[in-house]
């Protein structure tokens, strides 16, 4: 009986040599509610629609997405939220029956930056 342990061993090394790589492209389906719009090579506009005050510019689904789009890393070049008219300030206001949507923008830039490490508290 042959042993096939060093073959798996020595295989990751063997599909490197044989010139597979993975390239950035575009996902084959973006991921649910996110909009992407591509302005150059390695920059991207990831847009999402939002039924809630904006607290924060940060949203799991542009992160994922972004990280599909640039698996060696991103910077944002600018985060927005955008409406026409006025944006709400609190979800009191959402319950009162005020129009709370709007829209989260990332605009991002392709490049080999390390990722931030998990904090639990976020940057201190």
């Amino acid at each position: 009986m042959m042993n096939f342990k060093p073959f798996y061993l020595i295989l990751p090394g063997l599909l490197a040599l044989t010139g597979c790589s993975q390239t950035p492209t575009l996902p084959a389906e973006p991921i649910a509610g996110v909009t992407i719009d591509k302005l150059a090579a390695d920059e991207f506009v990831l847009t999402i629609s939002r039924n809630e005050p904006p607290m924060a510019f940060e949203n799991r689904r542009l992160r994922l997405q972004s990280e599909q789009l640039c698996p060696t890393g991103y910077s944002y070049v600018l985060r927005q939220a955008h409406k026409h008219g006025q944006l709400a300030v609190h979800h009191a206001e959402c319950a009162a029956g005020a129009n709370c949507s709007h829209e989260l923008r990332w605009h991002i830039r392709c490049g080999h930056v390390p990722r931030e490490p998990f904090r639990f508290f976020g940057r201190t």
